[in-house]
Order: structure tokens, then sequence, then C-alpha cells
């Protein structure tokens, strides 16, 4: 539960609002709250067709044969944090060009899905 003080701003063309606020552990430290881009990305990585769709655009873009189903729900987090530039998908609410980047992840999963 978040106390004392908190504020917010839309930012960027992406509508990525972004909030702070004072965490009730007295230390003054601000945390990141995650919001829908942070929670559509963990809804994506329990999606076993996300998963599916990981294993096969790294066997494309790799030369090796990795067989559907080898990436779990901690491999599609470590994807989107590495791909978006982040160290918690939280932060895909609050920095513009990460959620460019995951937007454009979940565009081609999308094209993805319709070829399925």
């Amino acid at each position: 539960m978040a106390i004392g003080f908190g504020f917010g701003f839309v930012s960027g063309d992406f509508g990525v609002v972004v909030c702070l606020c004072r965490l009730p552990n007295g230390k003054g430290r601000t945390t990141m709250k995650g919001g829908a881009l942070s929670r559509r990305a963990a809804m994506l990585c329990q999606n076993p067709k996300f998963r599916l769709w990981l294993d096969r655009m790294r066997n494309a873009k790799y030369p090796m044969d990795i067989p559907d189903g080898t990436h779990d729900e901690e491999d599609a987090r470590d994807f989107f944090l590495v791909a978006c530039n982040i160290k918690s998908r939280a932060e895909l609410d609050h920095k513009p060009e990460a959620a460019a980047m995951f937007n454009k992840i979940n565009i081609n999963f999308q094209k993805f899905m319709g070829q399925l």
C-alpha cells in the first residue's frame, strides 16, 4: 500500500502513464508500478502460443533446432527484459522506448497467430 504522495502524467505517443509513490517503508524510495503493458506481458508469458512463437522465432533466427515447447514462462519473461532493455516488466509502462519495442513484439506475435 502506497502512502504519502503520488503523481502521474502521460508520456509520449503511446499514452504511457507514469506514477511514482512513496513506499511505506519510510526510506523515501520510489517504485514503479506496473500497468496495462506489464500485465499484458505477464499474460503473454503465460500463453503457450506465445512461447511457441518464441520457439519458432529462435529457430528462424539462429541455426538451431529448438523443439516446440522449449521456452517456458521464465524464458518468455527474460526475452521481454532483454528485447525491451528493462529490468522489470513494470518498466514497460514507464519507458516509451520499452513500450514501443513491446508493441512491435506484440504485433509480430499477432501476425503469427493469424497464421495458425
